[in-house]
């Protein structure tokens, strides 16, 4: 297994990611999708990571690590010493998961929000 800068990424709950695989998952958050539902991009091969094309680039080869997981792009300026943040939603896979995990995040989410106002 490989580590990168990203292997320390966060979730940014609430829409507060700041890096992403491709525009699909950029408005959805654990607060705005559906549990029961595993968000439309997934059955769609147009949003997989790692588009590239089938022929033979050494570039590719070198970097295949790193292609087959995909490569995340920044959503907006990143401002230095900023916590790289990214939207876990993109990963899941399943609807178990996306079930589980939703639900998951959107707990933790509301009770960092709650915690937070209580300050």
């Amino acid at each position: 297994m490989h580590s990168s800068l990203l292997s320390l990424a966060n979730h940014g709950y609430n829409g507060t990611h700041n890096i992403a695989a491709d525009d699909s998952f950029i408005d959805i958050t654990e607060l705005t999708v559906d549990p029961t539902k595993l968000h439309g991009c997934h059955s769609s091969s147009k949003c997989s990571k790692g588009r590239w094309e089938n022929v033979f680039n050494p570039i590719v080869e070198r970097h295949l690590p790193h292609l087959v997981g995909g490569y995340d792009i920044a959503t907006r300026d990143i401002s230095k010493g900023e916590e790289i943040l990214e939207n876990l939603l993109e990963v899941i896979k399943t609807q178990d998961d996306w079930t589980y995990w939703v639900e998951h995040l959107r707990a933790s989410c509301l009770a960092d929000s709650a915690a937070s106002s209580s300050l």
